[in-house]
């Protein structure tokens, strides 16, 4: 849901569907190949459409590659262009990451990992410092695991000792 998000694109718009390949998490391709199953299937679907687009997300295993293409049934009229963002990207202001850090902090995003039979196993929280400073933490509390999935955390207050995250 990274990419709807990020473009403001609505996910329940019946007239255009958010996906053509269903939303699955691997379609059976490697992490970072997912996006040739998109492809392949824009590119079907634009010979059903002439003079339609399409356009492709995709992000790598940890949404920190990304990637997006823009596709149509004729060519631009500017011809192909290519866009190297890599300098934007690198002056966005980055936070410093606060290692071994213990005390209180703010949740800024966090995800709760499932073993195969669908038990919680494991929440990874990503949280803010007073200094503004990044830590990683996690819990393996079944209860606040639940929270997790259940509630609105983002911005909660948590304490960090040990390496975990407590409420």
């Amino acid at each position: 849901m990274l990419p709807p998000d990020a473009l403001g694109v609505p996910v329940d718009d019946p007239a255009r569907p958010l996906t053509c390949t269903g939303g699955l998490a691997f379609a059976g391709g490697p992490g970072n190949d997912y996006v040739t199953h998109a492809i392949a299937n824009v590119v079907g679907a634009l010979r059903d459409d002439p003079g339609g687009h399409a356009l492709t997300a995709g992000i790598g295993w940890y949404a920190t590659t990304h990637s997006m293409g823009l596709y149509g049934t004729s060519p631009p009229a500017g011809g192909f262009r290519r866009f190297d963002t890599q300098v934007a990207v690198d002056a966005t202001p980055q936070r410093t990451v606060g290692e071994g850090y213990e005390g209180p902090a703010t949740i800024e995003t966090y995800t709760v990992s499932h073993d195969r039979a669908g038990a919680r196993e494991i929440a990874f929280v990503a949280a803010r410092t007073p200094e503004s400073r990044r830590t990683w933490t996690s819990t393996r509390d079944d209860d606040l695991m639940l929270a997790l999935e259940t509630e609105e955390l983002l911005g909660a207050p948590v304490r960090v000792k040990d390496g975990e995250v407590r409420c």
